[in-house]
């Protein structure tokens, strides 16, 4: 059996004021709004 330990952080940048501080657009994949629905398609193709 395979295990995966891990944690994921999901964000809405607009939700959260203290992202503007070191969040920009300079950080390209990190720079945009993560939730569930971006990991299920991660995970499938990864068999998690």
């Amino acid at each position: 059996m395979r295990r995966v330990d891990c944690h994921m952080h999901f964000w809405t940048l607009a939700m959260e004021p203290h992202y503007s501080l070191w969040m920009t657009p300079d950080l390209k994949v990190l720079y945009g709004d993560y939730g569930p629905r971006d990991a299920q398609p991660l995970m499938a193709k990864n068999d998690v």
